[in-house]
């Protein structure tokens, strides 16, 4: 059962989200809009993100779906312009928590948009399974792009590929770590394969995998994985995850939980 506090947000929310459309409706390109939740400017490049916070801070798919112990760090892996990061800033302040985009337009709005925060830092920087410098597949879009990989994707999409640092997934986990939350267009696959997540020392991930119509295997691989390892699997409701995982969606948000 929610608090009478997350219903007060989760109502904020929601009328956050109206004013959004009614000022897409106004005008569709804006560099930053002013928020009342979370509080302050969003810089966002562009085009609104009307889907992006929708999903984040109205449906909530970052809401961990069974009580957890307050978290006192975080990784944001796939941080775009930082709603996600917002979201956790907002809902954990006690938490320390990193922030990392690979798309450097994109990274360049998080930093704008974290500045404001005490307990979040952006990195600029892609996060795969080795340190290295790669290219990062950008999609051509009217605004800042949601779609930039560092692997092979979609033949059919039309865009550039930009030079990009690449950090190991495993230098980034320095201690225990409460929450890793991976958004990264499709290198999840490796880089949980790379991280091999330990229980003991990641508590929980949330990651949004990718690909399913074109690579059916590899997320009952990567859920294996983690359930061999200690976690147990959740969708966003809180339900278990039975294997194999057949996903209704091409990019499924699924929870991984130390048991």
């Amino acid at each position: 059962m929610r608090s009478i506090g997350d219903r007060v947000m989760l109502n904020f929310s929601h009328l956050q989200l109206f004013v959004l459309r009614l000022m897409a409706k106004v005008r569709l390109s804006w560099e930053r809009v002013p928020l009342f939740f979370p509080f302050g400017w969003l810089y966002c490049g562009g085009r609104l993100p009307l889907a992006s916070y929708r999903e984040v801070f109205v449906d909530e798919v970052y809401a961990p779906p069974i009580p957890l112990p307050p978290p006192e760090r975080i990784l944001d892996i796939g941080a775009h312009i930082g709603l996600a990061t917002l979201y956790f800033a907002g809902r954990y302040p006690d938490a320390q928590i990193d922030s990392y985009e690979a798309n450097p337009a994109a990274g360049t709005l998080l930093e704008k948009n974290l500045s404001r925060l005490v307990n979040a830092c952006a990195h600029s920087v892609a996060v795969g399974a080795g340190e290295s410098r790669g290219e990062l597949f950008v999609e051509d879009f009217v605004g800042v792009p949601t779609d930039a990989s560092i692997v092979s994707r979609d033949p059919r999409k039309v865009g550039t590929l930009v030079s990009v640092e690449i950090r190991n997934i495993r230098h980034l986990i320095r201690g225990p770590t409460d929450i890793v939350k991976i958004d990264i267009e499709g290198a999840e696959y490796t880089c949980l394969e790379a991280l091999a997540p330990d229980p003991t020392n990641i508590h929980c991930l949330v990651v949004e995998f990718h690909d399913y119509m074109r690579g059916k295997e590899k997320i009952n691989k990567s859920l294996s994985m983690l359930r061999r390892s200690g976690y147990r699997l959740l969708d966003g409701h809180g339900r278990s995850i039975e294997l194999p995982f057949a996903p209704q969606h091409d990019a499924e948000t699924i929870w991984a939980v130390a048991t």
